[in-house]
């Protein structure tokens, strides 16, 4: 499965590790494993809008 980015929290949050970047929480389901490293970047847009980077994932 791979990444996947949806408003609000996830309907079985205890299923979930959160995580906050840059004041965006982040929704890593438990036991998430990756063979490599994964870093997450928020970018802003003119200070009004926020993105997600996810660098390093690679589709297998």
């Amino acid at each position: 499965m791979g990444p996947s980015v949806r408003l609000g929290e996830p309907p079985q949050i205890s299923e979930y590790t959160v995580q906050q970047v840059s004041g965006v929480k982040l929704y890593v389901p438990q036991g998430f494993t990756a063979p490599f490293e994964l870093t997450v970047e928020v970018h802003s847009f003119f200070g009004l809008f926020k993105t997600l980077h996810l660098e390093g994932w690679k589709m297998i």
